[in-house]
């Protein structure tokens, strides 16, 4: 997809039972950095603690980290892809090569794991009119005649894929399993490979006798888990079995960021270079909790600017309602803007039947929110503090990508996020009922009927002035031909 308690200035060392998860795209750090001080109060003492590293699992089943790929929960919905710059000169120390197909093969690498000077060397081989291949160094001795066939796992119409790729990755404890997965676009970007990782590592941490399970993720997929600034770790914080990796999560955190377990901050002092072990210290941060925003839990109340300059409230705006709808929108997110006659079909369809509908504008420019919530018909209020992502209702509900959507009942619980389409109009019809298909047939006429009349206007509308030589202007609003001339 928990009382914390500590010894006040004692360094806690929390030791990470690891294995690798295979599943799902990597930064440079340049040196095993020490745990990074980022206390904000006074420094705790730091007294010594010994590591344990336990022996890495090659694969774990059921911990393959992909976009969208669920666990006993969902783990992670998102990667970053990372780029493989392609040439056509080969490596010098490549020991052997298979016989390529093609008469210019493209060489490429990746820079991965803790010792330096260890790239894995990837080599396409893409003959005209051929199957194409790839070709891929896993176990990082220098030769590609035996790491396999060098086929692509999955193609479809624009882009070829190789999923589940591992690695025999090189640190200082010995080479690692690491998965990657690459794909490559048929058309575009010929010149690059993308991959991104598909690995983890995976254990438990254990405090006051409370087992939490834990997964640290390296998200720039370069194989190094002591770069904080890169990784993410998602705990169970709950304890109900399930890691939650949204990024809106409240299990979810960049290492790099402090965390407030039940009333005590910590931040994570150093994760190893191989992910195999993991410190973390009391932090003097102030940071609240985590709320979990998952269907059950309460709704965030805000009070803010509307649209229209006015103040819009949440729990004024939702009084005798009996659904709320949230939807998270910019004039610039195509996706959004997409879903508007959709939005305009349910406010109203079921506005007489206990929906409110409140948009939360992230664009910088009111005048444009403005005018494009005005050309959608979009009916209802809306937010605006132009402040885009650091809008105070997207921070407040942990929004990291839009179109987003939360559905409340009339107590402020969620009881849904994240539908859209066909699935929102139906929980919507599950919640209240079949509305007035009336009223929505009704706005889809009187919507359709402005765009006719818009779309009339501008054909009517005459050609825009055209500047003449020397300042003057001419076009449809000029004098005549014969007139021009005779100014000349």
């Amino acid at each position: 997809m928990k009382d914390m308690r500590y010894l006040a200035g004692l360094l806690v060392v929390l030791v990470v039972s690891v294995g690798v998860v295979a599943g799902a795209p990597a930064a440079e750090p340049k040196k095993d950095p020490a745990p990074a001080e980022k206390t904000l109060g006074k420094k705790p003492e730091k007294k010594p603690a010994a590591e344990v590293k336990l022996p890495p699992v090659a694969r774990l089943p059921g911990f393959v980290l992909q976009p969208r790929h669920k666990v006993t929960g969902p783990l992670v919905y998102y990667y970053r892809p990372m780029r493989i710059t392609l040439a056509d000169k080969a490596p010098e120390d490549l020991k052997a090569q298979p016989k390529y197909r093609s008469k210019e093969p493209l060489y490429g690498s990746i820079e991965i794991g803790e010792l330096p000077g260890k790239p894995i060397a990837v080599v396409l081989d893409e003959p005209e009119g051929e199957k194409p291949r790839i070709y891929v160094d896993r176990n990082n001795d220098r030769d590609l005649t035996n790491d396999g066939p060098g086929d692509w796992s999955g193609e479809s119409k624009t882009v070829l894929s190789l999923n589940g790729l591992v690695l025999d990755v090189p640190y200082r404890s010995g080479p690692i399993p690491y998965t990657l997965s690459l794909y490559r676009f048929k058309e575009r970007l010929r010149d690059l490979v993308l991959y991104y990782r598909d690995s983890g590592r995976e254990g438990q941490i254990e405090l006051d006798g409370k087992t939490y399970p834990i997964a640290v993720l390296d998200d720039n997929a370069d194989g190094r888990f002591d770069d904080l600034a890169n990784g993410a770790m998602i705990i169970d914080l709950n304890q109900d079995g399930k890691l939650e990796g949204d990024t809106d999560s409240a299990e979810y955190y960049p290492l790099d960021e402090p965390l407030n377990l039940h009333g005590k901050v910590w931040e994570v002092a150093s994760v190893s270079a191989d992910g195999l072990a993991i410190t973390f210290r009391p932090s003097g941060a102030q940071v609240a909790m985590k709320p979990y925003l998952t269907p059950g839990n309460p709704a965030l109340p805000f009070a803010v600017t509307g649209l229209d300059g006015k103040p819009l409230d949440l729990k004024t705006e939702a009084a005798g309602a009996k659904v709320v709808l949230l939807d998270f929108w910019a004039s610039w997110c195509g996706p959004c803007r997409k879903e508007f006659p959709r939005m305009r079909a349910l406010y109203a369809r079921y506005k007489g039947h206990g929906l409110r509908v409140i948009g939360i504008n992230l664009d910088t420019d009111r005048d444009v929110a403005v005018q494009v919530a005005q050309d959608a018909l979009l009916g209802y209020r809306h937010t605006f503090d132009g402040l885009a992502w650091k809008s105070a209702v997207a921070q407040l509900y942990r929004v990291g990508g839009i179109p987003q959507t939360y559905l409340l009942d009339k107590d402020m619980k969620i009881v849904a996020k994240g539908l859209y389409a066909d699935r929102l109009q139906k929980r919507i019809e599950e919640l209240l009922g079949p509305g007035d298909k009336a009223a929505a047939e009704a706005a889809q006429e009187h919507a359709e009927k402005i765009a006719a009349e818009k779309k009339a206007a501008a054909e009517k509308k005459p050609a825009p002035e055209q500047e003449k030589p020397g300042g003057k202007k001419q076009g449809a609003n000029t004098s005549s031909p014969k007139k021009a001339s005779e100014k000349k």
